[in-house]
């Protein structure tokens, strides 16, 4: 299975060499948090791992997801949330130490508002800190 990040550096590949024409089939675009120019020791690592990256490779690693099917993604109903919900336990509470209780408020949308609402701190401190 291609790891998420050699993903993320096949199509900032392909989006640099110009026209994705016949390279992607859909919009396909990675959400990054930084610039990618930030990480030349990851592509240096990838290289040395995958190979070189260039056009052909790029439209190899990006071919797997061509014709896939859509029949194991779920509609987000109120029965799968919650299904999606239970299924945070284990890594919440059993390997994080977090409480029931913090996994419960994660239940009520006002927790994610407020976590939303953080973003415009956090974004003012990761600017004030690289400057």
């Amino acid at each position: 299975m291609m790891k998420p990040v050699v993903l993320a550096i096949a199509l900032a590949y392909v989006s640099a060499a110009g026209s994705t024409t016949g390279v992607l089939e859909t919009d396909l675009k990675p959400q990054t948090t930084d610039a990618f120019d930030r990480y030349p020791s990851v592509l240096q690592r990838l290289s040395r791992e995958q190979g070189p990256m260039n056009r052909d490779e790029a439209r190899r690693r990006l071919s797997i997801f061509r014709g896939q099917k859509s029949d194991w993604i779920l509609e987000g109903t109120r029965e799968v949330r919650r299904r999606w919900h239970n299924q945070k336990y284990f890594t919440w509470v059993e390997q994080q130490g977090k409480t029931v209780d913090d996994l419960r408020a994660q239940e009520d949308p006002a927790y994610w508002i407020s976590h939303q609402e953080r973003a415009a701190v956090i974004d003012r401190r990761i600017v004030e800190r690289r400057s």
